[in-house]
């Protein structure tokens, strides 16, 4: 036998505003969700390098694209690093040359994306994998982390470069 419940009316009203508020909520997201594809579907050969790199998907690549693009307009790596804010911070005095942490220019979002992907990254591409334990031994997770996010933006600036997509043998993110 079901018992059923009395609520007080102040409740179902709050309740039913929640209840409406969550579905305008997911119609609006479902909405972005449409635009960011239509957006896809115009900058195809952009979107296609982005989905191509492990760990990124397909609302990583609309961030990243709707960021940087194809990256032409960084002339080398750096600029993209520093763009990023992936590049560490300074201390000299002297002689003494000191780098610390890095710098957090630029886009905070980007490079929560960036260390996001590197994480996932990390876990499918075993060359990534291999430079995060690398680095993680020296310098430990975090740093090591970052500098994953670092190889994987240097990597993809040179498949825009390069005109090709990711793959296992990413290529070298040396200038092309």
């Amino acid at each position: 036998m079901v018992q059923k419940y009395e609520v007080a009316t102040e409740l179902k009203y709050c309740i039913d505003t929640l209840a409406n508020m969550w579905l305008e909520l997911d119609a609006k997201i479902k909405e972005i969700l449409m635009k960011l594809h239509e957006q896809a579907k115009a900058d195809k050969a952009i979107d296609d390098i982005y989905r191509s790199v492990p760990g990124i998907g397909a609302l990583s690549a609309r961030i990243l694209a709707n960021e940087l693009g194809d990256m032409k307009d960084f002339s080398n790596e750096k600029s993209i690093f520093s763009y990023t804010g992936l590049t560490p911070s300074e201390y000299s005095s002297g002689e003494h040359k000191r780098l610390g942490n890095i710098s957090r220019q630029g886009s905070h979002l980007l490079r929560q994306i960036l260390v996001q992907i590197a994480w996932r990254s990390i876990k499918i591409d075993k060359k990534l994998a291999g430079v995060f334990e690398r680095i993680a031994k020296k310098a430990g997770r975090k740093r090591s982390i970052v500098a994953v996010a670092r190889k994987i933006i240097g990597c993809i600036r040179a498949c825009f470069f390069t005109n090709q997509e990711w793959c296992t043998s990413a290529p070298d993110s040396k200038n092309p």
